[in-house]
């Protein structure tokens, strides 16, 4: 026959505690902190990928002849990445011609994308477009152009915004 245990907890079930108790008040205190953490972590991994996604499109869009950019060729690597997802918008309204519905299909993708391109379109005419600086040599465009896309190092680079009047774009 075993033994029976022996120790403080034997035949004891955990206690419950008192809502109103200082120790839940702590446990959820803890737990809203945790929430919080992990929800800044998360943006912050969001806002990293995007920066790095959109350093990514200038790289492999780069000339590799060119060592430095001028303010027109410049602005014009932002306006085709501004018009990125034109073919993607002619495909979906070519679908929607095509069927004779009421109700448009992907609604949701060309919402995003369309919203998307407005948000880009007015930080470039505004306030300014956050990318890899390409028009001054001694700011890291070397650096950026030999950038093996880890997302963490994205901020490290040359990264200012550009805005049309200063690139001088029409």
């Amino acid at each position: 026959m075993p033994k029976a245990p022996k120790g403080k907890n034997v035949g004891q079930e955990k206690k419950v505690i008192h809502p109103y108790s200082r120790k839940a008040a702590q446990i959820t205190r803890e737990a809203h902190r945790q929430d919080k953490k992990e929800k800044l972590k998360n943006e912050k991994a969001l806002r990293l990928n995007l920066i790095g996604e959109k350093l990514q499109w200038f790289q492999n869009h780069l000339d590799p002849q060119k060592v430095r950019y001028s303010k027109r060729a410049a602005c014009n690597l932002i306006e085709r990445y501004l018009s990125r997802f034109n073919d993607e918008l002619e495909q979906i309204e070519l679908q929607n011609d095509v069927r004779a519905r009421q109700g448009r299909r992907h609604c949701a993708r060309e919402a995003a994308i369309r919203q998307t391109v407005q948000r880009e379109r007015q930080q470039f005419q505004g306030y300014g477009f956050g990318c890899a600086t390409a028009t001054r040599r001694k700011m890291g465009f070397g650096a950026y152009r030999f950038w093996l896309a880890e997302w963490a190092l994205g901020p490290c680079l040359s990264y200012s915004p550009r805005d049309s009047r200063h690139l001088k774009c029409k």
